[in-house]
């Protein structure tokens, strides 16, 4: 269920951030007609793609199929052009996770089933960001305005371990709630606020934040009949997205997204009418959050919630999904129409936001 489940900003003041959403609360939500939806173009050859994060200037990362059928990490720029940002050497596919005002870029380089996590520059070659001694699986998946980035390491046994790095590439292990044996990063924000989850060893999920001493913090969420919540995204003012859900049914489970506010008061997000269940993967500093919700047939919707909580359908062809948001209203995820393979998709919303 996207870049945080498969792979999948504290605020600067509680009073700073209820200000600024009181702000974009008075504003009426997007209609439909405005919502403008720009297919994104593949790497030559390609047949298959993903958008998973985009930054405030509009550009788009994710990864696009090529003509030998690999995946390889990409960016489009606003006007769509795409670029392949290549691997760390030896490897031969790659994903980008996120992408940070300065156009760093971090996510994953992959030969076989190893994974390794890597940074790209604007300029030079990419950089690996180290994992856990003898880890074969280790992601990136998100990345501030001052270059700490956030992500996980395989132990050796395979367990997920959330990490931060700092700018320098320095892997700090986070702190996991008590009795639970691992867990995940999934977005850090510009105080270096983490979020992400801890888990049990029968696989029950908690939702938590870690602060930027690395302190740890139970979220909660858990909604009846679950027993399980991830955050998947922290903004600038401190407020979280992301979705309860039952473990033992993988990822069959029924969705709820949620949205934790700065003072940890927690609200779910509905799906669209008629719709079964929801999911939360990311949140602009303006408080529009964005997902999908999906029918009784399980077929998925891309949306936003606005920051009173009001959803709208970003529309699409076939199937979709949006998994993030940037500060100028642009969305990025996928669709899946007739074809069956997802391709990359990016949203333009009028949020009222500044890129």
């Amino acid at each position: 269920m996207g870049a945080f489940t498969d792979r999948g900003r504290i605020g600067r003041a509680v009073l700073a951030g209820t200000a600024a959403l009181a702000l974009v609360v008075a504003a009426a939500a997007p209609a439909a007609a405005e919502i403008r939806v720009t297919a994104l173009p593949l790497l030559p050859g390609g047949s298959t793609g993903w958008g998973f994060a985009v930054n405030d200037r509009g550009v788009v990362v994710g990864y696009s199929g090529d003509a030998q059928g690999l995946n390889r990490a990409v960016r489009w720029a606003p006007d769509g052009g795409v670029r392949d940002l290549g691997t760390l050497p030896g490897d031969t596919q790659a994903t980008a996770y996120a992408i940070a005002v300065d156009g760093t870029v971090v996510g994953r380089s992959v030969l076989g089933s190893r994974n390794r996590a890597v940074r790209w520059n604007p300029c030079g070659p990419p950089v690996e960001l180290p994992g856990l001694a003898g880890s074969a699986v280790t992601r990136a998946y998100s990345i501030n305005r001052t270059g700490v980035v956030a992500g996980f390491s395989a132990d050796p046994a395979g367990i997920y371990q959330p990490l931060r790095w700092s700018p320098s590439g320095v892997a700090t292990r986070l702190a996991l709630l008590p009795g639970r044996v691992g867990g995940s990063a999934g977005s850090v924000n510009d105080a270096g606020t983490v979020s992400g989850y801890s888990v049990t060893a029968d696989n029950v999920q908690r939702a938590v934040l870690w602060d930027a001493l690395g302190r740890v913090r139970d979220l909660g969420g858990v909604q009846p009949g679950h027993d399980s919540s991830q955050a998947s995204f922290i903004n600038g003012s401190g407020v979280a997205v992301g979705n309860s859900f039952l473990s033992t049914a993988g990822l069959n489970s029924p969705y709820l997204a949620l949205r934790w506010d700065a003072d940890g008061r927690v609200t779910r997000l509905p799906p669209l009418p008629g719709d079964t269940g929801s999911a939360a993967f990311g949140i602009s500093d303006t408080g529009f959050a964005t997902g999908f919700s999906y029918t009784p047939g399980g077929v998925d919707r891309a949306v936003i919630w606005t920051p009173d909580g009001r959803v709208v359908a970003l529309g699409g062809p076939g199937a979709t999904q949006s998994y993030a948001i940037g500060n100028g209203g642009v969305a990025t995820g996928r669709s899946t129409a007739a074809g069956g393979l997802p391709q990359p998709v990016r949203w333009t919303v009028p949020t009222g936001g500044q890129g």
